[in-house]
């Protein structure tokens, strides 16, 4: 059962440009990210959206950085997949274009004006992974000299146009970095096109996949999200929940017997 609370209404979406997060936990790493966004784009343009995901924390005090937020109440506390959040805020969205990354990834440039400017599909160009210490010199000290001791991943264009292709390479790749590695950490696209394909496939009920699955139906249809090498997207160290190996192998088993080109999945969705 999901009871949702929330501080605005869905037509403050109604903009250029929406960021949405997902939150389970991850508020200190959160609250550094909105606080480094700087764009030359009006405040009118874009909104920030929090979704908690089944924990209930108070971002009021972050309405001063263009962020608002709601809480999907859950009845289970169980880690589950994210697509279900998403999807909750996906289909609600009133914006033009909608954004995404993950709590711990803070991004550098203005992603927001090079966004909003763009006729592609868009993702971060430049990635960096930091280690638990660079972690910490750059959360609590704000030292972004730190970014100098961790290799800069420079993120292709995927130029293979085959979906279907992609996705035999990522099963092949089975965990290791390869063509959707880094997707997720910032990415835009049209809010009509992840409306019209009906959001993430709620068939991924538990961690991984659901990722790679929307991305190779995005480049199904078209949708190729174009590096923006001005924008360095780094992900900060986080203890990680112990991955259930027979869960994975399940979420594994969806995402190998689905076509990208059945890009509309769920008959019902988005109600978290």
């Amino acid at each position: 059962m999901i009871e949702v609370t929330q501080n605005f209404d869905w037509s403050i979406t109604n903009r250029k440009l929406c960021l949405f997060i997902p939150n389970f936990g991850k508020k200190e790493q959160l609250e550094f990210s909105i606080s480094q966004i700087k764009t030359e784009i009006p405040k009118e343009d874009w909104v920030v959206i929090i979704g908690n995901d089944g924990i209930d924390i108070d971002f009021s005090h972050l309405q001063s950085f263009n962020t608002f937020y709601f809480t999907l109440h859950r009845t289970s506390k169980e880690c589950r997949n994210g697509a279900f959040i998403r999807n909750y805020a996906i289909k609600r969205c009133q914006s033009e274009k909608f954004f995404q990354k993950d709590p711990e990834i803070i991004l550098v440039g203005d992603f927001i004006k090079n966004i909003v400017q763009s006729s592609n599909a868009w993702r971060a160009g430049n990635i960096y992974v930091l280690n638990k210490a660079l972690s910490a010199e750059l959360l609590y000290k704000h030292d972004f000299d730190v970014l100098k001791y961790s290799a800069c991943i420079k993120i292709d264009p995927v130029k293979i146009l085959d979906p279907d292709f992609i996705k035999y390479l990522i099963l092949a790749e089975d965990g290791r970095p390869g063509y959707a590695t880094y997707f997720h950490y910032a990415y835009s696209v049209l809010t009509k096109v992840l409306y019209n394909m009906r959001g993430y496939d709620e068939r991924y009920l538990y961690y991984s996949y659901e990722d790679s699955d929307i991305f190779c139906r995005l480049l199904h249809l078209k949708q190729h999200l174009i590096p923006d090498y001005d924008v360095s997207a780094i992900h900060l160290y986080h203890d990680r929940d112990s991955i259930n190996l027979d869960q994975l192998k399940q979420m594994r088993y969806v995402f190998s017997n689905q076509s990208p080109s059945h890009y509309p999945r769920n008959k019902e969705w988005g109600e978290g």
